[in-house]
């Protein structure tokens, strides 16, 4: 953690609340030499408890909000397994595109 933390290619985002860890959220960049690079979501955990509170949409704001900032890419990807159908409702939410799932990716408007 603590390397992550100090990284200038990422970022870890947590959501805590009296002592307690309701999720986090880690980013990085992903430079490509042949094509454009992209922000990948490496992990991303909320509670079960604090699903549906909009713990999972700020921690996935600030991960847009890091790309727009940090970087020049116009994508952030993550990657999802076909069992988690409810991970997969909230990231169409969001706006990721899942028609290369497990792969979803959200284009990033800038300006």
């Amino acid at each position: 953690l603590e390397l992550l933390a100090n990284s200038t290619f990422g970022a870890v985002f947590i959501a805590p609340l009296e002592g307690r860890m309701l999720g986090w959220l880690h980013i990085h960049a992903v430079p490509l030499l042949a094509s454009e690079g992209y922000a990948e979501i490496g992990g991303f955990v909320v509670a079960d408890a604090s699903r549906r509170q909009g713990v999972g949409r700020a921690l996935m704001q600030h991960a847009i909000a890091w790309t727009k900032a940090e970087t020049t890419f116009s994508r952030i990807r993550l990657y999802s397994g076909a069992h988690r159908h409810a991970a997969h409702a909230f990231y169409r939410e969001m706006g990721f595109d899942d028609s290369r799932a497990p792969t979803f990716t959200l284009t990033i408007l800038r300006g």
